[in-house]
């Protein structure tokens, strides 16, 4: 039971490290470059909108699974008056409003266009914004695993989490394999492109796609991993089940 609990807590936290990767690679499109390819190459525009799909089936997935486990936790504070554990669930929106804050004001302080801003200041700025929202997202999932796990919580929830933790992490190595596709596609179609400082925050273009893969692969490999741990565990019971049943007879 408490291995299911830790696998699918893992797959689930895996899938939102890929959802970062994937919207810091969105953001990295909204340069016209980019949007140009995206209208007119094929390649790279199926690429993209298979990333796409592979993010929603995922995030369909994990709130087919997630939501009824976190209503379960949020109940079961609740009922038993566990305060601190009810507490947790007030993490994730403030987090929100905190990096919302803290990019609204970092943004007020450094008008005009980011891009021609230098290197240092970019380098700040960003760090404030993207490690603010990474924090925030650690924070927020820390939060509501610790709730789920310390929560009495049906084993049945879990067992039916399986298929969606199945779901979502397959939907995590297509979109590997789609921003793999991409990168490829869009140098072939514009070699200048990924050589020019294009990526997050102005950076190297291919050094932002290569860091923006890396990522996504380490959390779908983490989220494979924890799968296979967590099948070899449910193997295990029941064939314990099934021996103790013929011992029985």
């Amino acid at each position: 039971m408490n291995r299911l609990r830790t696998t699918t807590i893992i797959v689930f936290c895996a899938y939102i490290g890929a959802v970062c990767a994937g919207l810091a690679l969105g953001k990295m499109v909204e340069y016209d470059d980019f949007t140009n390819l995206l209208r007119h190459n094929p390649q790279v525009s199926g690429s993209y909108w298979t990333l796409g799909v592979g993010a929603f089936t995922a995030l369909l997935a994990v709130l087919l699974a997630g939501v009824p486990l976190v209503f379960a936790a949020a109940r079961s504070a609740l009922a038993t008056k566990r305060w601190r554990r009810l507490a947790l669930f007030a993490v994730p929106p403030l987090s929100l409003i905190l990096w919302i804050g803290a990019g609204a004001l970092t943004v007020s302080l450094t008008p005009g266009d980011f891009v021609s801003k230098p290197l240092l200041l970019r380098l700040v700025v960003g760090g404030v914004f993207v490690g603010g929202f990474g924090l925030a997202t650690i924070a927020s999932a820390t939060a509501i695993s610790i709730a789920v796990i310390r929560s009495p919580i049906s084993e049945t929830f879990f067992r039916f989490a399986r298929i969606p933790a199945l779901i979502t992490t397959l939907a995590m190595v297509v979109m590997v394999g789609a921003t793999f596709v991409w990168g490829l596609a869009t140098r072939a179609a514009d070699p200048q492109l990924f050589t020019e400082d294009n990526g997050l925050l102005a950076s190297n273009t291919t050094v932002s796609w290569i860091l923006i893969l890396a990522l996504m692969a380490i959390a779908t490999t983490v989220a494979i991993i924890a799968l296979i741990w967590g099948s070899r565990d449910d193997a295990g019971v029941t064939t314990t089940q099934a021996s103790t049943g013929q011992t029985v007879s």
